[in-house]
C-alpha cells in the first residue's frame, strides 16, 4: 500500500528510465508502465529567401494517457507533454547523462 502523501512516479514512455535519486545518489531504473503518443502534423508556415522552411506543429489526439490522479506524475516524451500544457503532472528526463561512448545513460532530473 502506498504511504500517505508518497509521490508515485510513472513512465508512460517505451524505455526504461535510469532515474538518479539525490537521497541515496544512485540510478534508478523505472520500467514502461504503458506508452503515451500523441500525432503530430507539420503544417508550412514560410520560406526563407535562402530556402529554409519553416513549419508549425499542429497537434491531434494523445492516447494511452491517463486522467491526472492526487500524488501522481507521469514521463512522458517532450512531445506529448508539448501537446497538453495544462496538465501539470506530466514530466519527461532532463539533464541527460551519457557513456562513455555518448550514448545517453539516464537523467539527472525530470522537467515540464
Amino acid at each position: 500500500m502506498q504511504e500517505e502523501n508518497q509521490l508515485r512516479v510513472i513512465n508512460l514512455t517505451p524505455h526504461v528510465i535510469h532515474l538518479y535519486s539525490h537521497i541515496d545518489k544512485q540510478f534508478h531504473a523505472l520500467q514502461s508502465e504503458g506508452v503515451a503518443r500523441v500525432t503530430q502534423e507539420e503544417k508550412a508556415n514560410f520560406s526563407s529567401p535562402d530556402g529554409y522552411s519553416f513549419t508549425e506543429s499542429i497537434w491531434g489526439e494523445t492516447t494511452g494517457l491517463p486522467d491526472s490522479l492526487p500524488q501522481v506524475v507521469y514521463i512522458v516524451s517532450s512531445l506529448v507533454r508539448a501537446a497538453n500544457p495544462n496538465r501539470k503532472d506530466l514530466y519527461s528526463p532532463s539533464s541527460l547523462t551519457r557513456d562513455d561512448q555518448g550514448r545517453i545513460a539516464g537523467c539527472m532530473t525530470l522537467t515540464r
